[in-house]
């Protein structure tokens, strides 16, 4: 048939419903994500912590099956693994921990390739905006860290209720409620600020040392500042802290000189002096998700007007 002949047909397959047209982003950076070895391998090393604590407290509720694997050993007087606040405070620090160094391999190359190589008039010459854009590619980040964070300590969550019963579930549904809102609090603003600084410092790893960059940096000149002016606000600038105040409030665990003693290492701060309240570390995580967004913002468009 000739070329003249040919008319212009449109698209008649099957169309992304427009609320789930971010998913189309994720689903193409999942695909891009996990042809790395070295993630997939660190990816499971992260599930370790999990897989210990799960054992553990499941051999807590069994010590006849923990006496016949070691038969010297003598019934625990108490319980073996309290699960407690301190119990789940440790382990979503470990996870914390582990996730920042999933964020650095995962988040320096969402955004930064689209930069580098002009592709986002692509993105934004169809029907996607920049809110779908961030979303989607905040998407794979959410996911990836959520299934290290908050998904397994609810899943240890559930483990101790079924082993205790449902009266230990009633007395200790507040925890469920900190892993969840301190789970999603981390998860939201590390990611955040990955693709923030993944935008701005467009070469992948200094984008990935930025990151370990705006937690340490920082912390240095507020330690310093607690140091020279005798105070703990400087402690704002410690992400550390920061996100430990926060989850000290969720777990309603109040020890807030000790904290500030181990985390800053001021060990002749006395007794008198408060730490941190947790209004203010909320504000600044709120400041913290705030700033991101607007860096982004400024950032993630289809083109540049250059005066």
């Amino acid at each position: 048939m000739g070329v003249h002949r040919q008319a212009y047909h449109p698209y008649k397959g099957p169309r992304t419903s427009e609320r789930w047209r971010f998913w189309i982003l994720a689903r193409y950076a999942f695909e891009r994500v996990f042809q790395s070895r070295i993630l997939v391998i660190f990816y499971v090393i992260c599930f370790i912590p999990t897989v210990i604590a799960l054992s553990a407290v499941y051999l807590s509720h069994n010590v006849d099956l923990l006496i016949s694997l070691f038969p010297q050993a003598k019934p625990p007087d108490a319980e073996l693994v309290p699960v407690n606040e301190a119990f789940f405070l440790l382990l979503m620090s470990i996870q914390a921990s582990l996730s920042v160094f999933v964020t650095a391999l995962v988040g320096p190359g969402l955004v930064s390739p689209d930069l580098s190589n002009n592709a986002l008039p692509l993105y934004f010459s169809r029907p996607f905006s920049r809110a779908e854009y961030v979303l989607g590619k905040l998407s794979v980040l959410f996911i990836l860290l959520s299934m290290i964070t908050g998904a397994p300590m609810l899943l240890i969550y559930l483990l101790k209720s079924a082993l205790a019963g449902s009266q230990w579930f009633i007395e200790n549904i507040h925890l469920a409620f900190a892993i969840v809102a301190g789970s999603l609090l981390w998860v939201t603003l590390i990611s955040l600020m990955s693709l923030a600084s993944s935008a701005w410092v467009r070469w992948r790893p200094a984008a990935a040392g930025m990151l370990f960059a705006l937690f340490f940096i920082p912390a240095g000149f507020g330690t310093a500042a607690n140091e020279i002016m005798r105070m703990t606000w400087g402690s704002l600038l410690n992400g550390i802290v920061l996100i430990g105040t926060v989850w000290n409030s969720l777990f309603f665990i109040n020890d807030p000189v000790g904290y500030a003693r181990a985390a800053d290492n001021l060990s002749d701060m006395p007794d008198s002096i408060d730490f941190l309240p947790a209004w203010s570390a909320w504000l600044m995580v709120a400041a913290l998700c705030a700033l991101s967004l607007f860096l982004l913002n400024r950032k993630i468009r289809a083109h540049e007007v250059v005066r």
